[in-house]
């Protein structure tokens, strides 16, 4: 007969039953653990934030760059060149037209036009003589009559030598502020060297370059808002006024001139950004931008989530507009959680 006995035989029937019991423990805390799993995975809700979709304004809009400067703005150079004897004006002061801004050096102008107009005197005083002599039967008409082409010639040059004198004294060519002022006395003045600028002050306007593959929806008319980081949280309305019917080639953009209201905050020179709307639409729908993942939306459906493949369109700061997937009054999830699947209970709570 075999000696040998297995541990168990050795150990007897009083300890295979603990180690039993322990399986079957095991067992049972397993499928506890997994059903208490499926139950919060399945049935306790998940907890989200929601926000109702809404009915309001979508717009669709053409970004620009662009730069404040007056709409009649003008560079003033003199016609002739002369020194510089008196600057009359000064930066900021605003000036009425033909007001006077620079007298120029016209010593040699104003002799050289006083000498016309001497010889025109005599050459008036001949004519008249000659005329005289022509009536009375001693001196031949045609004397009379060369007489009177020279006296119309000297007349001529005398107008033309004080026409001149008025190219030495500087003007203002309409009323407005002197802007620029690089007149000084003593200074030879040109007329490649530009001496001051003026601008009528009321004539504001935005000058911006638009890319050309955005040109095709602009239209005159269309409404602008400016903005400025000068002028933080400030947005100005503006109107387009021109669209150039040429583009730049090399930098493919066009120029466009947008109109500024007469009151307004932005100065010439600042740097702007601008939007111009090309499309608008009052009764669109809008859920938060953080309602959207990748190109859908999580709508509530009772207790439970679902998901919406979404159709958008136009883009603001915080606010998509949804042409399809959700409709208004509909709450959606924002920023749905990882674990967020279809039918999954959720307790939700309005956004504050």
């Amino acid at each position: 007969m075999d000696e040998r006995r297995t541990d168990e035989e050795l150990q007897g029937p009083g300890v295979r039953r603990p180690r039993r019991l322990a399986a079957v423990l095991a067992t049972v805390l397993c499928v506890l653990l997994v059903g208490t799993g499926v139950y919060v995975w399945n049935v306790r809700p998940l907890r989200v934030v929601v926000a109702p979709a809404r009915t309001g304004v979508a717009m669709d809009a053409v970004y620009a760059s662009g730069v404040v400067d007056y709409a009649r703005q003008a560079n003033i150079a003199a016609v002739v060149s002369a020194p510089i004897v008196a600057v009359a004006v000064t930066e900021g002061e605003r000036v009425r037209q033909g007001q006077l801004l620079a007298r120029l050096e016209d010593g040699p102008q104003a002799a050289a036009a006083a000498q016309l107009e001497a010889q025109a005197s005599l050459s008036r005083a001949g004519a008249l003589r000659a005329e005289r002599l022509a009536q009375a039967g001693f001196g031949p008409q045609a004397a009379a009559q060369d007489a009177r082409s020279q006296l119309r010639a000297a007349e001529a040059a005398a107008r033309g030598g004080a026409a001149a004198l008025r190219f030495y004294r500087v003007t203002a060519p309409f009323a407005g502020v002197v802007i620029r002022r690089d007149a000084e006395p003593g200074n030879l003045a040109t007329p490649s060297t530009i001496l001051f600028t003026i601008a009528s002050p009321d004539t504001l306007r935005v000058t911006a370059e638009v890319d050309e593959r955005d040109i095709e929806g602009l239209r005159t008319g269309a409404l602008a808002f400016v903005s400025a980081d000068g002028l933080p949280g400030q947005v100005v309305r503006g109107r387009v006024e021109t669209v150039t019917p040429a583009g730049d080639p090399e930098a493919r953009v066009f120029r466009v001139r947008i109109a500024l209201p007469r009151e307004t905050l932005l100065r010439p020179g600042m740097t702007v950004d601008v939007n111009i709307v090309t499309g608008l639409r009052p009764q669109a729908t809008l859920i938060p931008e953080a309602a959207v993942d990748a190109g859908r939306a999580w709508v509530v459906i009772g207790r439970q989530a679902e998901p919406r493949k979404l159709r958008t369109g136009a883009r603001a700061a915080e606010s998509v507009e949804v042409i399809s997937g959700v409709r208004p009054g509909e709450n959606v999830i924002l920023n749905p959680p990882p674990r967020l699947r279809a039918g999954r209970a959720v307790k939700a709570s309005e956004a504050p």
